[in-house]
């Protein structure tokens, strides 16, 4: 392929993390305005990021399956008209006068089904399609598209609270028009295997995976789940913690940890090496970064200094996930990677959606929220040290070629 088409090609795979983002994180600055407006508890408001974000999880495993037997393009249109149909559900929601916010919560579980069928097409296609250093590159853009998606998405969150926060739905049904209109026209069909699994085989693919690399994979599974769970934990308590400020300076505030993810993503990805002595020190480096900054915040109380070390912890998750989601593509093969690769996009999820209800139970409980964020990366930094130093890794250094 050309320049141009890896490109178009990047372009069009990164609409899938960007469309899983916008539909979690544009909401956060909104919350506390849906909540004063519905009459809802924190705890509520947290159920319109966690009902999006845990279908959208749930579902990315089994869309791997789906898209292995009845092809990648078919699942990834399938799975966009789902999301329209979740907007058009919530759109109805917001304008019957009665308010349901039942059926608001069940367009926003359709949303999330439709990403979550969505999202793991981006990475297996990248992982198939290339290898060695541009497998590198191609994952490392959907990294750096993710990291724009949570930039950009509390300042959209911002302006769109400037007229209604009603509009979310329409932006994001727009959005998912465009991804369909790409997706359609520029990702070509990928060839299937040879032979159809079916899923007791998938279930045995994914034994054998995990059990010949299952120290590997238990530490990135673990830091990326509940690396976004502190994160996306830290942004719904900031959101309700900012006085008195503008909607679109909410959204400029939000964007400050993610736009530091993003900027870590794309220079990790740059530097990184096909070596697999890359990748962990690279997620290494980023999982100190994030230990760190839980450990300082135990200390203070300064919500300026809080700001800054939830940005430092950003910037470390935003180091880790470049190097895990290559050292995941390398240790997997075109089979068990349609299994492997959307668990650990699952993993991700998780974290995303239970971090708001999560930090919302602690608040309202007066847990502290520092603590318990400290000791649950620390004791996931301590299982990465424990697998990894225990004579697992190889002294040779693979490479994604193996794959």
């Amino acid at each position: 392929m050309t320049r141009v088409t890896d490109t178009l090609l990047y372009v069009v795979l990164g609409m899938a993390p960007l469309l899983m983002v916008l539909g979690n994180s544009m909401f956060i600055p909104m919350l506390p305005t849906i909540q004063a407006e519905w009459g809802l508890s924190v705890v509520q408001g947290g159920w319109l990021l966690t009902s999006f974000t845990v279908p959208a999880a749930l579902l990315i495993p089994i869309s791997g399956i789906l898209s292995e037997r009845y092809g990648q393009k078919r699942i990834g249109l399938a799975s966009l008209v789902i999301l329209g149909t979740g907007c058009v559900l919530s759109s109805i929601a917001v304008v019957i006068e009665t308010r349901p916010f039942w059926l608001l919560l069940t367009g926003r579980i359709i949303q999330g089904l439709g990403t979550g069928g969505l999202t793991p097409i981006s990475l297996m296609v990248a992982s198939e399609l290339f290898s060695g250093k541009k497998r590198n590159e191609a994952l490392g853009f959907l990294e750096v598209s993710n990291g724009i998606g949570k930039i950009i998405s509390p300042i959209i969150g911002g302006l769109i609270l400037l007229a209604s926060w009603y509009y979310s739905f329409v932006v994001l049904f727009a959005l998912a028009l465009l991804a369909f209109v790409g997706f359609y026209t520029l990702v070509n069909e990928q060839k299937k295997h040879e032979t159809t699994l079916s899923a007791r085989a998938y279930t045995k693919k994914l034994s054998q995976s995990l059990q010949e690399n299952w120290k590997m994979f238990v530490p990135i599974f673990i830091i990326g789940s509940l690396g976004m769970l502190i994160l996306f934990g830290y942004l719904f308590a900031v959101s309700n913690m900012i006085g008195e400020v503008s909607p679109f300076w909410k959204g400029v505030i939000l964007a400050v940890p993610f736009l530091l993810f993003a900027v870590a993503s794309f220079w990790t990805s740059r530097w990184l090496t096909p070596e697999f002595a890359s990748f962990q020190k690279a997620m290494m480096v980023g999982t100190t970064l994030m230990t760190g900054a839980m450990f300082l915040m135990l200390w203070q109380h300064d919500r300026t200094i809080l700001f800054m070390l939830v940005s430092l912890f950003s910037l470390g998750l935003g180091m880790f996930f470049p190097p895990a989601s290559a050292a995941v593509a390398a240790l997997t093969n075109n089979v068990s990677r349609s299994v492997i690769m959307p668990l650990y996009s699952m993993a991700r999820f998780l974290g995303v959606a239970v971090g708001p209800v999560i930090f919302g139970f602690w608040l309202e409980r007066n847990i502290s929220i520092h603590t318990m964020s400290f000791f649950i990366i620390s004791l996931s930094f301590f299982i990465m040290c424990v697998l990894w130093y225990s004579g697992f890794l190889r002294k040779t250094n693979l490479s994604h070629e193996s794959s």
